[in-house]
């Protein structure tokens, strides 16, 4: 994997997986995120995020993987959509910033 182009990122919620998911789904409509496909008996989601000064876009995966019945983990992978795009690079961690901090938020309301 070459990191310029693709990264991936995971977080620890003490927050049961569904409750999560649920969250989820909520932020990432607010970040502005379009969901291409969702699977909600997988907790998965399939996002792209637009185009920017710095960037074509990316293809984003998120799942949230249970761990007990208290806690899961929140699990992210972001693609480049123009692979040539090297000013993008940085957009993997500002989206995955995004996401974590926007779940984390509809978690406590």
């Amino acid at each position: 994997m070459d990191s310029k182009f693709q990264q991936d990122t995971q977080q620890d919620f003490p927050f049961p997986a569904r409750d999560v998911y649920k969250a989820l789904l909520i932020a990432v409509n607010k970040c502005g995120m379009e969901i291409k496909n969702e699977n909600s008996a997988l907790m998965r989601v399939s996002l792209s995020v637009g185009l920017s000064w710095f960037s074509w876009g990316e293809n984003v995966d998120v799942f949230v993987k249970p761990q007990n019945e208290m806690s899961c983990i929140l699990c992210i992978d972001s693609q480049l959509k123009v692979r040539a795009n090297k000013s993008g690079s940085h957009k993997h961690r500002k989206n995955f910033n995004k996401i974590i901090e926007a779940t984390a938020a509809e978690l406590q309301v």
